[in-house]
């Protein structure tokens, strides 16, 4: 659907609710809300962050109680990276709905940005064994990442591992399994994991990267200059391939 009839379905769907409903209808402003909330993640989506914004707070005055509107808003926050305001909003979205799951998966998300990394890990063990959270594998390699930024590398090799196990697709997941090993000096079991993630994304040019710094580290130069020539060969103007480029001149 072209994004300019997007907005104006929506927009009709305020103005229906605003002028078909009676006002003596407990529903009225919750139809209303609704609508404006609808419209202010499509703007958000399309980085039109004013007018996600200014409907975003409508939606929210008209009707408070909503925890799908105080998600919304966590995330306008979260974008915007004002983390203090995004942990408020979602922080209130489980007051209404504490059960509401994804919830728990972006107030980690946010905690992990603050550098707030056991308060990360708290928020994303809630999601570990919970059903009705469609992705379980996100919420393991956050944990492993707030590990590894921790310092603690057999707890992030554990999560990333469990990662894997659920969706073993899961190429960054993989990559950070890889640099994990490499923080442990493990360089043979990083090599193994990066060369299944060449094989499986042979354009993923990160992954070629730290194959050559595991290649590096078990002095197999020769395979690592092939490895950071690949990484730069498939992004030349990216910030990996200026990375591979100052190891080939070491």
């Amino acid at each position: 659907m072209n994004k300019s009839w997007l907005y104006w379905a929506i927009a009709l769907s305020i103005i229906f609710s605003i002028h078909s409903c009676s006002p003596k209808k407990k529903d009225d402003h919750i139809k209303t809300a609704t609508a404006f909330k609808d419209l202010g993640v499509a703007y958000m989506k399309d980085n039109m962050d004013a007018a996600a914004f200014k409907n975003l707070t409508k939606a929210e005055s008209l009707n408070p109680n909503d925890p799908h509107i105080h998600f919304a808003l966590g995330n306008f926050y979260f974008k915007k990276e004002n983390y203090k305001q995004a942990i408020a909003e979602y922080k209130q979205c489980l007051e209404l709905k504490p059960d509401f799951a994804v919830v728990y998966n972006n107030l980690g998300r946010t905690y992990f940005e603050l550098g707030e990394y056991d308060t990360a890990i708290e928020h994303f063990k809630k999601l570990i064994g919970n059903y009705a959270y469609a992705t379980p594998y996100f919420p393991l390699f956050s944990m492993g990442c707030s590990y590894y930024h921790k310092g603690e590398y057999q707890k992030a090799i554990k999560y990333f591992k469990e990662a894997l196990a659920l969706e073993p697709d899961f190429k960054i997941a993989r990559l950070w399994l890889g640099r994990s090993y490499l923080k442990e000096g493990h360089s043979q079991e990083a090599i193994t994991v990066f060369l299944k993630g060449v094989r499986t994304e042979p354009r993923y040019a990160d992954m070629h990267f730290y194959l050559g710094r595991a290649y590096r580290m078990s002095k197999d130069y020769r395979k690592a200059s092939r490895a950071f020539m690949k990484a730069i060969e498939i992004d030349p103007d990216s910030e990996i391939a200026a990375k591979a480029r100052k190891y080939l001149i070491k």
